[in-house]
């Protein structure tokens, strides 16, 4: 992760974390597809790799939940992130990460334990790092059509 962070200080910028990821995400799925409210990537033999289940849909925005099953790693929780899609702003920020809903952004003193100075910037890299794994592994968009009624 260390070669995401440098590059983050080259742009001086969480908010190039937030446009980074919404590129991401629709280079991998398209702005219809979030019709739908269930979406998954699956690996070149069929196996659903993530998992994307839509919460709330609004006129500017869709919360999204994201889950990367860790079957094969028995000892770890499945990786759950919470994210909002703001499309006007075209950004993509992390909103809760393994049942946290409230991500502080930068904090200037000693956190509690468990807890970094940067946890916002910290859970956007690693939802980016996800994405981005996603494009080079070459998974592909499946969307299962049902519908959420819009809020």
């Amino acid at each position: 992760m260390s070669h995401t962070i440098k590059r983050l200080q080259n742009r001086h910028s969480i908010h190039w974390v937030f446009d980074e990821n919404y590129r991401l995400f629709f280079r991998l799925f398209s702005e219809e597809a979030l019709s739908s409210d269930y979406l998954e990537l699956l690996d070149e033999s069929g196996y659903v790799m993530v998992e994307f289940r839509v919460c709330e849909r609004f006129r500017y925005t869709v919360d999204v939940e994201i889950t990367r099953p860790l079957a094969l790693l028995k000892q770890l929780p499945d990786l759950v992130l919470n994210f909002r899609l703001y499309f006007d702003a075209q950004a993509l920020e992390v909103t809760g990460f393994q049942g946290v809903q409230k991500i502080q952004p930068r904090i200037d003193y000693a956190p509690e334990k468990g807890h970094y100075l940067d946890d916002k910037l910290q859970v956007n890299l690693l939802l980016h790092e996800l994405l981005h794994l996603c494009l080079k592994q070459h998974y592909r968009a499946h969307q299962i059509n049902t519908l959420l009624a819009t809020g």
